[in-house]
């Protein structure tokens, strides 16, 4: 059929695009993915609820699969020492010293205000990523649109939900750094042979040194603390490291 002749050559590019948008962008350790997959019939709702998450508590670095320089490396290491211990035992002298010289430098707020700059890197890392997977299929659609051939209707339609996928990238990513609605608005439209001179998404000086927005009052709020026992299990040694920072 048209849809297989047109799409089987892109398959696998499109969806490591959609891949990359919908299991790296996170709220706490909830991807998008997740959230749209568990939102039953209402998936308005569960995308706000997303969102809402998405500005309280930040992202996990640990569902990262590609490099990412923003990383904090002591942070991330105090984060995942859980993830690390059910993986491969990491006990040892020189492990627990290391940690615990990381448990006394950090705090609470500082792990949350963490959390909250590393997605505004997440977010020009999700876009970067996207894009570049999505270059020669989205000049090959615009190709196909323009040229009427059989398949143009799919390759335009195709192209109009990427774009709005990417509007809805953008957008976050302006909200963020705003920190207001007003700051998002009229995302850039880039398609076909503009995005070969579009600008790399990247923030204007250190995103992880740029004062979080807006401002939590984490006395109200809380902070978040994710763990992986599982049902019932027990905590991790690391795990219980990070509690005893918040009590």
């Amino acid at each position: 059929g048209i849809v297989r002749s047109v799409m089987e050559p892109h398959a696998d590019a499109l969806r490591r695009a959609l891949d990359i948008v919908g299991s790296q962008l996170n709220a706490g350790g909830m991807t998008l993915e997740e959230a749209l997959g568990r939102s039953f019939d209402d998936p308005v709702h569960a995308l706000r609820c997303f969102l809402a998450n998405l500005q309280i508590w930040g992202s996990l670095g640990s569902l990262v699969t590609s490099p990412f320089p923003a990383l904090d490396k002591d942070i991330e290491s105090f984060l995942q020492r859980a993830v690390s211990e059910q993986q491969q035992p990491t006990s040892g002298p020189e492990v627990e010293t290391q940690t615990a010289k990381l448990a006394k430098k950090l705090t609470p707020d500082a792990i949350a205000e963490y959390h909250r700059k590393l997605l505004s890197s997440l977010i020009d890392h999700v876009m970067n990523e996207f894009r570049e997977h999505l270059s020669p299929v989205r000049r090959f659609l615009a190709s196909e649109r323009d040229a009427g051939q059989p398949g143009s209707q799919l390759c335009a339609v195709t192209l109009a939900h990427l774009q709005e996928l990417e509007s809805f990238v953008t957008a976050l990513g302006r909200f963020l750094r705003s920190g207001s609605p007003q700051g998002a608005a009229e995302p850039a439209s880039i398609e076909g042979e503009d995005l070969e001179v579009a600008e790399r998404f990247t923030p204007q000086g250190s995103t992880m040194a740029q004062p979080v927005r807006p401002p939590l009052d984490r006395k109200r709020i809380g902070y978040l603390m994710c763990i992986g026992c599982g049902h019932n299990g027990t905590l991790s040694e690391g795990e219980v490291m990070h509690l005893s920072l918040h009590i």
